[in-house]
C-alpha cells in the first residue's frame, strides 16, 4: 500500500531525474532485476531504454513511475528524493509512450482525454504535438475528431501515410 499523506506535493515538475545506485530485486528471485544503477536525465532530454525482453527495462519504468521502490540506492526527481515526495501529484506530471499502443474504438480526440474530464482543445492538441503524432493527426479525415478503432485501426485512414496497421 502506498503510503502518500504528508509526503511532499509538487506543484510543478521540471523532468530531472537521477538513479543514484538504485538496486531492486524481486521475491522469490535469486539474481538482481537491477544492481548498483547509476545514471541522470536533465529536463527536457529523451532516454531510450533498449534491451532484449527480460533485460529489465519495464522494472526500470515502474522505478521512474514509483509503482515499485527501489531495495537499495535513491531516485531523485528535480533534486527530490522519490521516497518523499507524494506520488499522486508526482504521477499526474508523467506520461508514458508504451513500445504497443493502446487505444480504444473513438476519436483521437477521447483517446488522448482517456481518464480526464473537461481538457480543453488546445491542452490535446499541445498533448499530440508534444508526442510527435500532431502532423500525422492533422493530416487525418476530422483532425482530433476523427474516429479510430481499438489499437488504432481505421479502415478509411489506411491510405494515410503512417497510418497504423491494425494487429494481426
Amino acid at each position: 500500500m502506498e503510503l502518500n499523506e504528508g509526503k511532499l506535493q509538487l506543484s510543478a515538475l521540471r523532468g530531472g531525474f537521477s538513479f543514484e545506485e538504485v538496486g531492486l530485486s524481486y521475491p522469490g528471485r535469486t539474481e538482481s532485476a537491477v544492481r548498483g544503477l547509476s545514471f541522470s536525465a536533465l529536463p527536457g532530454e529523451v532516454i531510450a531504454l533498449v534491451g532484449p525482453s527480460g533485460s529489465s527495462k519495464g522494472t526500470l519504468l515502474s522505478l521512474v513511475t514509483g509503482f515499485v521502490d527501489p531495495a537499495s540506492g535513491r531516485i531523485l526527481i528535480d533534486g527530490h528524493d522519490m521516497a518523499r515526495l507524494d506520488l499522486r501529484l508526482y504521477r499526474r506530471w508523467v506520461s508514458i509512450v508504451p513500445q504497443d499502443p493502446v487505444m480504444f474504438g473513438g476519436t483521437i480526440r477521447q483517446n488522448v482525454n482517456y481518464g480526464f474530464q473537461g481538457v480543453s482543445e488546445t491542452r490535446v492538441v499541445e498533448a499530440l504535438r508534444q508526442a510527435q503524432a500532431l502532423d500525422f493527426v492533422e493530416r487525418l479525415p476530422g483532425d482530433i475528431d476523427a474516429f479510430i478503432g481499438d489499437r488504432g485501426c481505421n479502415c478509411q485512414a489506411d491510405s494515410i501515410s503512417g497510418w497504423p496497421s491494425p494487429a494481426p
